[in-house]
């Protein structure tokens, strides 16, 4: 059945009256699966007298929804050379000659519809020599930017499904690419339908061989909505992604197991896994895996690339680098020590090294020649003798043949010191102030001074340590001493032999005090006598008499003068800036220090 509806021509063009259109919406049916729009004629049908003519004879018009013809739309009958591409007036008109035969009558046969190459929809051929409803479409701008370039393009189209539209036919469109901006766009046309429908559009971008590269984001829009614009994407991201790992540093000769990961897009597959090591051709591999050892020689970096084909034939690289060093070990043979002489001691020896591992130890002990030992430990016993340097060697060896050397210093034991003074056998060492020297060892850092009465040192009146020369007042008068040194290591434990013996006697006394006694309190404000006795008149010249408050540390002369050596006692009255439970009255040479003695501690106290 056809349906007439009123047309009038202005300028030129065929026009429908909106009334008469909007009925339209109302004559939407479906045939074979394809959309089919009925719609307005000029006329019932051809003249009879044209069946004489022509075995087809097929008229109709396209429009868009406002009834504005629609030029440039090609009318084919499927399965045949028969077209016609709608002129100015959005008519088409498609005849075969007769010839004298005549066609059999239509039986699924069709018309298709195509604008600027997309198939718009098709409508079923009722009879050959006919005026077929008029097709009614509208057209949408779909557009959108790529992010990148794409690689080899070939072509962009994009897919829209939806409402009416064959889900096992979608509208498939190209688009138009503008290089220089990566812009894309391109009308898409539609059946027009005077309900709401429903689309959705894909963008498909492909490479020179077909092949497809790159996918936008799926965009619904209904039918009411105008030019479509999809989000900017990348129009290489059907590409397969690779990685190739992280970049690594081993050691020469290392095994370096390559362990590269990959998907596809769009739920392809990984087809090819290849592999290129140090700018070397491709080597096909089953997996992402694979398996290179390093070079040996200097230090140098290597490029090893990946690649990637999908089952679509498309192709991505990816590189790491693995830098090859090499190496050496460290080695550590421990801190210089102090050891006693013919002691045992355990050596702990290390090494640290990145990459690769020690494979053989080996200690030279006193330049006695290396011996190869199970780990980084020895031990050893040291010399009987005392050896300022007594160099201990580390050498270890890694898996790739490099060598590192270390060296521990023993210090064993310490030299004996020699004894300076008082000499062997001097009879007229001063009791009241004695220094013991002897010469330093370079390795010691403190010494042990023994002095006794008896030679054996079974009666040791001084036992004491010291880091250098030792002094000592108030030992006896006139009493001969022995005396020995040895040389240590401080906090460590380790002692020398002794030095040999040497002994001394000390001259009897040259002057003594007599009083005070010691333990006397003496109060400020009294006078109280100072009495001493000159022993040896010929080795004193004069006498100075002198207080300390601190039990002898330090002494200030009580009186301006010095007495005459014949003198032997003096009155002092005690001041209040002397008050001390700690004094000591002194009384010495004024020429010879050594010439002196000493009173027991006393008090000064207020009155």
């Amino acid at each position: 059945m056809l349906y007439h509806v009123k047309r009038r021509t202005i300028s030129g063009k065929t026009q429908i009256s909106k009334g008469a259109l909007m009925n339209l919406k109302n004559f939407v049916v479906a045939a074979a699966g394809f959309a089919l729009i009925a719609g307005c004629s000029q006329t019932i049908g051809p003249k009879d007298d044209i069946s004489n003519q022509y075995s087809v004879y097929l008229t109709g018009y396209v429009l868009d929804q406002d009834g504005n013809p629609i030029a440039n739309t090609v009318a084919t009958v499927k399965g045949t050379a028969l077209s016609d591409t709608t002129g100015a007036d959005g008519s088409y008109l498609i005849v075969e000659d007769r010839h004298g035969s005549s066609r059999p009558a239509p039986s699924g046969d069709s018309i298709q519809y195509l604008k600027a190459g997309q198939v718009i929809t098709m409508q079923n051929i009722p009879k050959w020599i006919d005026t077929l409803p008029d097709i009614f479409i509208e057209q949408r701008d779909i557009f959108g930017h790529f992010t990148s370039t794409p690689v080899s393009l070939g072509r962009i189209t994009a897919v829209i499904t939806g409402d009416g539209i064959p889900a096992a036919s979608p509208l498939v469109a190209a688009r138009g690419y503008i290089p220089i901006t990566q812009n894309y766009s391109g009308y898409v046309y539609f059946v027009y339908s005077g309900t709401l429908r429903n689309y959705s559009v894909v963008i498909n971008v492909y490479n020179s061989d077909s092949a497809l590269i790159g996918r936008s984001v799926q965009v619904d829009f209904p039918s009411t909505v105008g030019d479509v614009q999809v989000p900017d994407f990348d129009p290489n991201n059907a590409r397969p992604s690779v990685y190739a790992g992280d970049d690594t540093t081993v050691s020469i000769n290392d095994t370096v197991r390559l362990h590269a990961v990959a998907v596809d897009s769009f739920g392809g597959s990984i087809a090819k896994w290849e592999w290129s090591i140090n700018g070397g051709g491709f080597n096909q591999a089953s997996t992402g895996d694979t398996i290179i050892i390093a070079p040996a020689g200097e230090n140098g970096n290597y490029a090893c690339a990946v690649r990637v084909t999908d089952n679509d034939g498309l192709c991505t690289t990816d590189t790491l680098v693995v830098s090859v060093v090499l190496d050496m070990p460290t080695a550590n043979a421990g801190n210089d020590t102090a050891i006693a002489k013919s002691s045992q001691v355990t050596l702990h020896g290390s090494a640290s090294q990145q990459f690769g591992s020690i494979v053989k130890w080996e200690w030279d002990i006193g330049n006695s020649g290396f011996v190869q030992t199970s780990t980084g430990d020895t031990t050893i016993t040291t010399p009987d003798s005392a050896i300022s340097v007594y160099p201990c060697v580390l050498k270890v060896t890694d898996d790739d043949g490099n060598v590192s050397e270390d060296t521990v210093t023993l210090q064993v034991g310490v030299p004996t010191p020699t004894l300076v003074r008082p000499f062997d056998g001097n009879d007229t060492v001063n009791s009241m102030y004695t220094i013991f020297e002897w010469n330093a060892v370079g390795t010691a850092t403190w010494y042990h001074l023994q002095v006794s009465t008896a030679s054996d040192f079974s009666a040791i009146v001084i036992d004491d340590t010291t880091f250098s020369t030792y002094e000592r007042d108030s030992i006896l008068s006139g009493t001969t001493y022995y005396w020995r040194v040895r040389a240590g290591i401080q906090y460590s434990g380790i002692w020398n032999d002794w030095s040999q013996v040497w002994s001394f006697t000390t001259a009897p006394e040259s002057l003594e005090i007599i009083h005070p006694a010691g333990g006397e309190i003496w109060a400020v404000g009294g006078t109280y006598l100072i009495q001493w006795r000159i022993i040896d008149s010929l080795k004193v010249s004069s006498v100075v008499v002198a207080l300390s408050l601190d039990n002898g540390k330090t002494f200030n002369a009580l009186f301006g003068n010095t007495f005459p050596k014949d003198t032997t006692s003096v009155v002092w009255s005690v001041d209040s800036s002397r008050v001390s439970n700690q004094c000591v009255i002194r009384v010495y040479d004024y020429i010879d220090y050594s010439i002196q003695d000493k009173s027991e501690t006393f008090s000064i106290i207020l009155p």
